[in-house]
């Protein structure tokens, strides 16, 4: 009896470990990551900051700029991509030509004509 009462606290042991293994181990590996990679985003001193417009909101397709919230946003500027779009004048009378996620970069290719029913 004693022996199958060593066996199941032995076998208890390892599912605990297992399950923190499984479960809590890829989750603080996970957040490391995230602040390593947040941390190598960050721009330096001496880095030159440029605004340019970025989704305020989640855009879905087909929505029209005037709709929706867009900002200036300050960028590192080795880092803008070439059709990024700085005036939001340059959106009149223009609609989301595919789904645009909260604080991305609203690029030209992004963007579409409206159509006149809208």
């Amino acid at each position: 009896m004693k022996a199958l009462r060593t066996y199941l606290f032995g076998c208890g042991i390892v599912f605990n470990i297992a399950l923190f293994v499984i479960l809590l181990y890829p989750s603080s590996l996970h957040h490391a990551s995230l602040l390593e990679i947040r941390s190598a985003d960050l721009p330096n001193q001496n880095q030159t900051l440029v605004d340019i417009l970025v989704a305020g909101e989640d855009i879905h397709s087909g929505a029209n700029f005037a709709d929706v919230l867009i900002k200036k946003t300050p960028w590192p500027s080795k880092q803008i991509p070439d059709d990024s779009l700085a005036d939001s004048r340059d959106l009149l009378g223009k609609c989301a030509a595919f789904d645009i996620p909260r604080n991305v970069p609203v690029l030209k290719r992004l963007v579409r004509e409206c159509s006149p029913n809208r």
